[in-house]
């Protein structure tokens, strides 16, 4: 298979390294050089062999991005007669904090 000589990275990236806004329009200040480690890491994840280099690498990758994760914060509010309260989710790490009756946000769902 010959090399793809006519585009370059910006041209065949996904829109999460294109665009400084997120899925829903807003601003996003997270650094572009950040967004590819996580780019990367979900394409570790998916196809790299457990236990293999890359498989080292992936995991390694994974812990460093969640610890360290800035988070950019998307909102969903409780529809009536859903399940799932309303709550923030960080849209590169899913980390999760749950709205509580003051309008505030924890990580402790019956707070």
């Amino acid at each position: 298979m010959a090399a793809d000589t006519t585009t370059t990275w910006r041209d065949r990236a996904p829109i999460m390294l294109q665009t400084d806004a997120d899925p829903d329009g807003q601003p996003c200040a997270t650094p572009v050089d950040r967004r590819w480690l996580w780019r990367l890491e979900s394409a570790l994840a998916i196809s790299a062999r457990s236990g293999s280099v890359l498989g080292d690498l992936s995991r390694d990758l994974s812990q460093y991005l969640n610890e360290s994760c800035e988070h950019h914060w998307r909102v969903y509010d409780a529809d009536p007669g859903d399940d799932i309260a309303s709550h923030r989710q960080c849209l590169w790490c899913s980390f999760p904090e749950w709205k509580n009756a003051d309008g505030s946000y924890s990580a402790d769902v019956t707070a």
